[in-house]
């Protein structure tokens, strides 16, 4: 007697879910129509372009002669309250550009600061703007700051955020010109795991009874 081949095989399907319990993240600034509710603090002049950016539009700055001080964007309240759930795990970043250094110009460093009731802190790079656009990052970590008061309470209500825009010191005729696109405050997937589902059939290779 023969008996009936039955076959077996095996289909599995895996889905990467991620867990994340982030919400509103991430929050960014594109400056693709308007300045997106950034203004300007210190010297100078901050106004929107639609075009010239990395890439569309940004901000541009353009310093003043006898204003004094420097020029820094304040975000609007979307960047503010709890980073918190950042700790550790989040990420500020932004282009810059010098379009024009000016005259006797002394280029400075990307520099962000962050403060609230818990205190302060500043980041500074170890790059100097160039005359190109550039990504500065700055990791949400303690590490990275220079911090003044409790890092654990600042982080939960951020009540300022200021990034430097101006990028010269200028101590000659001309005066420096500059941009800023592409803000980005994100924060890196918490987990995840592999979801598989399988489905099974059986395979009897055919034999012989007697």
């Amino acid at each position: 007697m023969i008996r009936n081949k039955i076959a077996f095989w095996g289909l599995g399907i895996s889905l990467v879910v991620w867990a994340d319990t982030a919400v509103g993240y991430p929050i960014v600034s594109t400056f693709e129509t308007q300045t997106e509710g950034w203004t300007l603090r210190g010297s100078g002049r901050l106004s929107f372009k639609a075009a010239g950016g990395n890439p569309g539009g940004f901000l541009r700055y353009d310093d003043v002669a006898g204003t004094g001080g420097d020029g820094w964007i304040i975000a609007p309240a979307k960047f503010l309250g709890d980073w918190s759930f950042l700790d550790q795990r989040g990420v500020l970043s932004w282009d810059h550009i010098i379009i024009n250094p000016g005259g006797s110009a002394s280029i400075l460093k990307g520099t962000a600061t962050i403060s609230g009731p818990g205190g302060s802190a500043t980041f500074t790079s170890p790059n100097y703007f160039t005359t190109q656009w550039q990504t500065f990052s700055v990791p949400i970590s303690q590490t990275a700051w220079s911090v003044t008061g409790s890092w654990d309470n600042l982080l939960t209500n951020i009540t300022d955020l200021r990034i430097r825009i101006e990028a010269c010191h200028n101590g000659g005729p001309g005066l420096d010109v500059d941009g800023i696109d592409n803000v980005f405050l994100t924060p890196e997937p918490t987990s995840f795991f592999i979801l598989t589902l399988g489905i099974r059939f059986r395979w009897f290779s055919p034999s012989t009874i007697s």
